[in-house]
């Protein structure tokens, strides 16, 4: 079972797996394992395997070890799996097919087809972990603690209410904070807080009268992953998916250059808003006077939003980038415009009039 990695969508972190044993638990996750760029895939377990990877006790028979599969899909179907994919919200069972053969001792599970998206094509907004350290946990509340920290991986940090901590971790409503102290927290420190220095702050809501503020919610500080492990996450993930490399590659500096200039356009178009243009039209005959209303980048295009100043025309200007743009402004700027300081769209004109230069020197 050495690096059997257990990855997984992060919406299924959403679920409380409530009354799920230690070993149901390792059980599940361990098929999920399995399961995962399987798409719709029916995969068979030997009973021999599944054993293994749970570090069963060796005392078990095979009618206790049927009983706690059973218990899985039994367990796992009495919960209300509630899922938002783009715009749809998904309420189904999470095994299109979970088949026992006592005979041959296999299990024979696939995937709702709807449920696809959680184990399949896992690039980003991923949970991943090691399966054989998960197995180790004995407390269950470490377990569900752990595979939720795995999400934030790459912060180190998770911040959650009080409300749906205690639901995701299934602990139960009768539970003062002192409760979660000694029965919830104590384990998860025992099993994870040296290895990931973990780090527990409690969160305090305001106090109202003379009454005790209490617990809100909970901050959980822990090591993080560095950025080589999130950059070969991704390149797994990319390759289970079956996807180029080169081609994804290709996309990725793409994806980059374009967010660069997005965000360089957000920096200085507010220097540019309101601004005037002035354009000859040889058919009329005359000057338009153009206001710059908006700007929208589209693709690998810039679209700027200009209205006619004297019969309130509007229509888009489409330009390469946002440097023809500038370009373009320079040389029908409208040098007679005037900035005042009470001018209502620029309060703040010498400053950004300041920082336009600055940033184009």
């Amino acid at each position: 079972m050495a690096n059997e990695i257990v990855k997984f969508n992060n919406q299924f972190n959403n679920v409380a797996l409530k009354g799920f044993t230690s070993q149901e638990l390792n059980l599940l996750i361990t098929i999920a394992s399995k399961l995962k760029e399987k798409k719709g895939e029916k995969v068979i377990f030997d009973f021999f395997d599944l054993k293994k990877y749970i570090k069963l006790n060796k005392n078990e028979t095979t009618k206790e070890f049927i009983k706690n599969v059973m218990n899985v899909n039994k367990k796992l179907l009495k919960i209300n799996f509630t899922f938002f994919n783009q715009n749809k919200i998904i309420q189904f069972a999470l095994f299109k097919s979970f088949v026992i053969d006592t005979d041959l001792q296999t299990l024979e599970v696939s995937v709702n087809d709807e449920f696809l998206f959680l184990l399949n094509e896992l690039t980003s907004n991923f949970t991943r972990f090691e399966l054989e350290e998960f197995v180790k946990f004995k407390s269950t509340y470490t377990k569900e603690f752990y595979r939720r920290m795995k999400q934030f991986r790459h912060t180190g940090v998770w911040k959650i209410s009080i409300d749906d901590f205690n639901r995701l971790l299934g602990i139960s409503e009768s539970y003062k904070i002192s409760d979660i102290d000694k029965r919830v927290f104590q384990p998860i420190l025992n099993e994870l807080g040296e290895k990931y220095n973990l780090k527990i702050i409690k969160k305090y809501s305001k106090k109202t009268g003379r009454g005790r503020s209490s617990v809100s919610g909970f901050e959980f500080y822990f090591k993080k992953e560095s950025r080589r492990v999130a950059e070969q996450e991704n390149l797994e993930g990319i390759k289970q998916a079956g996807f180029d490399i080169e081609k994804v590659r290709e996309y990725k500096i793409k994806e980059k250059i374009q967010k660069e200039e997005k965000n360089r356009i957000n920096k200085v178009s507010d220097f540019y808003l309101y601004r005037k243009v002035k354009m000859y039209d040889s058919f009329y005959e005359q000057y338009n006077y153009l206001e710059i209303l908006a700007f929208n980048q589209k693709n690998d295009k810039l679209n700027v939003k200009i209205r006619n100043v004297d019969d309130g025309y509007v229509q888009d200007f489409t330009f390469d980038s946002f440097k023809n743009f500038e370009n373009w402004f320079r040389k029908y700027h409208h040098i007679t415009e005037k900035y005042s300081l009470k001018s209502p769209h620029n309060i703040h004109a010498v400053q950004k009039i300041n920082f336009w230069y600055k940033y184009h020197k």
